[in-house]
């Protein structure tokens, strides 16, 4: 995947109300929420919350533990990501 495919990608994840939704959850919480939990937090449908993680894990925003049978994202990059967001509302 070229560098240009990769930003689109990246940008394209990213460019989705219910997917910024699940990382300003997963940023501010303390604790490792599963993707059944995030669904909870957002009065989300499960597999839409499930599908988005998973836009996201392609794109390399996210990663996922597997634990037992629950999936639990993770932001691979936190602190790249919050300065991406601080990027994002200065161009605002």
């Amino acid at each position: 995947m070229s560098s240009n495919e990769k930003v689109y990608s990246l940008l394209k994840a990213l460019a989705n109300e219910n997917r910024l939704k699940i990382l300003q959850v997963l940023t501010a919480s303390q604790q490792p929420i599963h993707i059944e939990g995030l669904s909870r937090i957002l009065g989300k449908d499960y597999s839409a919350v499930y599908r988005d993680v998973e836009t996201l894990e392609k794109a390399g925003i996210v990663g996922i533990y597997i634990v037992g049978r629950s999936r639990v994202p993770y932001i691979r990059k936190k602190d790249e990501l919050n300065k991406l967001f601080d990027l994002i509302n200065t161009l605002l």
